[in-house]
């Protein structure tokens, strides 16, 4: 018996604690065109679209997802628009590591979504505050004999594009 009371006085308290967490995403880019974001990680089998981990809109327009009696631990996630391939990234469309959470206390996070991928393997990312190409859908054409590439993009709320000679 005091053996047993020993080792559970060596194992942290924080591995049998449940704890509250609350999420909140500060700013997602402006171009953002989905009502649903998830919270895809290491504690739902990275499931993009886990109806249990949806966030929601608060008064104030920010997403937020709370989570009660969590196990303490350390967590790893993303957000996504539904898919592994709207997981959110850089703004420059490059990959950001796993999110990291060490659990340990009831946690509000504040975060920030900088750009999502997109599911559509010819478009662009949807980038806040950039007049980006936001479409490629016609990445070559032929006009008269000579190829073009037709960069097709979004600029104060009007479709434009612009041919370039290949």
């Amino acid at each position: 018996m005091r053996n047993l009371i020993a080792i559970l006085l060596l194992v942290p308290t924080s591995l049998f604690s449940q704890y509250k967490v609350t999420i909140i995403l500060d700013s997602i880019p402006a171009q953002t065109n989905s009502e649903s974001i998830f919270i895809s990680g290491n504690f739902n089998n990275w499931q993009p679209d886990d109806p249990n981990t949806i966030l929601s809109k608060n008064p104030m327009g920010k997403f937020t997802k709370e989570f009660n009696e969590v196990s303490g631990g350390e967590y790893e996630f993303k957000f996504t628009l539904g898919s592994q391939e709207t997981v959110e990234c850089k703004a420059d469309g490059s990959d950001i590591p796993n999110r990291k959470l060490l659990l340990t206390s009831d946690t509000v996070i504040h975060l920030s979504v900088a750009a999502w991928k997109t599911a559509k393997k010819n478009s662009a990312l949807i980038i806040p505050g950039n007049d980006i190409p936001v479409i490629n859908a016609l990445p070559y054409i032929a006009v008269a004999e000579k190829l073009l590439r037709r960069n097709i993009f979004m600029q104060h709320g009007s479709i434009h594009y612009h041919d370039i000679k290949v």
